[in-house]
């Protein structure tokens, strides 16, 4: 199953290269948009040249950190929007290749709209869930200070932390498959990845270290082999493109993967 499903996501990927194109829109907003926000607040020095009194200078300046943290606020909800509606867009596209379906990439975007709530709701979910865990476990350690306990309860707390969130993650880990393939609601398609975490989760640890060792694999050769050129500039624009395809790969092949556990069950 997993060979297959290898095979065919990289011949979907090679004879639909417009599946790049929401996720190339998304990087390039952000570095445009992230470029613009440094340059207007005067912050491209503490990049360029670790100067760090151009920072203390914002942060001293009331109406500066002001105007900085209005920006940074107003772009960070600009990109939390078009990345859930570009995401949407993406697996949209990946679904219907993955069904056969001759849809064009305009249908597609139009398409995208009826789940973009939903993706934007599993977002919200999965992030309250983490911030929840995350509070819990300062607290938990707050307390173990309280009562002069801190380093074996602070050990404690990050052993069920990371337990936690390896679990969180293994149950989670097809949820936007779910999502997309049988179009339930947010809260179901949640509930579904769980259960079927709890009965496939080999199939999740399996997926998950093909895509990844795969992934840093491919990663580490490209980069060798263009860091030889000297050019900066050159070396980090094929990294960012070698991390954009091996991630619309890696997301073929977990909806492929779904795509036939989901035919067997």
């Amino acid at each position: 199953m997993y060979w297959n499903a290898f095979k065919d996501s990289w011949k979907r990927l090679w004879k639909n290269p417009g599946l790049l194109l929401p996720d190339f829109i998304f990087v390039l907003f952000f570095s445009l948009g992230g470029y613009l926000l440094l340059r207007s607040h005067g912050l491209l020095s503490i990049i360029q040249g670790n100067n760090i009194e151009t920072l203390l200078g914002v942060l001293s300046n009331f109406n500066k950190l002001f105007g900085l943290l209005v920006s940074v606020t107003i772009f960070t909800i600009a990109t939390f929007f078009l990345g859930a509606s570009l995401l949407s867009w993406k697996y949209i596209m990946i679904r219907n290749r993955i069904l056969n379906k001759r849809t064009s990439l305009w249908s597609d975007f139009k398409d995208c709209h009826k789940r973009i709530r939903s993706v934007i709701f599993m977002k919200i979910i999965v992030f309250a869930i983490a911030i929840v865990a995350l509070f819990l476990g300062v607290f938990l350690v707050g307390v173990g200070r309280y009562f002069g306990n801190y380093l074996p309860g602070l050990i404690i707390v990050s052993l069920l932390e990371v337990v936690f969130f390896v679990l969180f993650f293994v149950f989670i880990y097809f949820r936007y498959a779910i999502l997309f393939f049988k179009e339930y609601r947010t809260i179901d398609a949640f509930k579904e990845s769980i259960n079927l975490g709890k009965r496939r989760y080999e199939v999740v640890v399996i997926s998950f270290l093909i895509s990844l060792i795969f992934g840093l694999s491919v990663t580490f050769i490209f980069n060798s082999v263009f860091s030889l050129f000297k050019i900066a500039v050159f070396s980090k624009i094929i990294s960012v493109l070698i991390g954009l395809i091996i991630g619309v790969w890696a997301d073929l092949f977990l909806f492929d993967v779904y795509h036939r556990i989901r035919k067997k069950d």
